[in-house]
């Protein structure tokens, strides 16, 4: 009985500290190729260091001569549009955005894409490519319920079988009051600390 009384108020103690959001499920990276309408064929990828940056890589297949190039990073969450200038060697570019200096939240959608000038003067654009820029400092355990999944850092199973309830409860309650669309995954993910998110420059609150 002590040790389910302490558990149940871990529970409550991390549900406090609980990084909601409802994200559509994507791939840790996704690599595509694409020929845009102008012909041109690409392939672009991105890999990142958590906190530190996102570095972009993209090689044009087709064979012409780039006398311009932007890259144009959205991220979904803040709705901020980044557009900065690239160069492109024997087809190839490498570009590494900052992220210390462009806060980008923890799984967060980041879609880009590519804007060439050639040298006859054509403007080209590239389709989007896009990578979730999880958090991949901890490693994560995972249950799920129906379209509400539920990540945490810390604990054990039923630490999060608990959680999980904790949020399926939450979520009926909230429904009650404001429409809440079920058939978009819902990812919760629950921090060890309030400040292993709150460095991260993302807001935090408690219920």
């Amino acid at each position: 009985a002590q040790r389910w009384r302490l558990l149940r108020a871990n529970v409550l103690a991390m549900t406090l500290r609980i990084f909601l959001l409802i994200v559509a499920a994507s791939a840790i990276l996704i690599t595509q190729q694409v020929r845009a309408q102008s012909g041109i064929e690409m392939q672009s990828t991105a890999t990142y260091q958590f906190g530190e940056q996102i570095t972009f890589v993209a090689q044009i297949v087709s064979s012409v001569q780039v006398q311009q190039a932007n890259i144009v990073i959205f991220d979904e969450a803040q709705a901020v549009t980044n557009v900065q200038p690239v160069s492109f060697v024997n087809g190839r570019s490498e570009y590494r955005f900052d992220t210390r200096q462009n806060l980008v939240r923890p799984f967060t959608t980041i879609r880009w894409y590519y804007e060439l000038t050639l040298t006859d003067g054509s403007i080209l654009q590239s389709d989007s490519y896009s990578i979730r820029y999880d958090d991949n400092r901890f490693t994560w355990q995972k249950l799920e319920a129906g379209s509400v999944r539920v990540s945490w850092a810390q604990g054990d199973a039923v630490f999060g079988q608990n959680a999980l309830n904790a949020a399926q409860s939450g979520l009926q309650n909230i429904s009650s009051i404001v429409p809440v669309d079920l058939a978009e995954p819902v990812d919760i993910f629950i921090y060890p600390t309030q400040n292993d998110l709150g460095v991260l420059g993302v807001e935090t609150w408690a219920a």
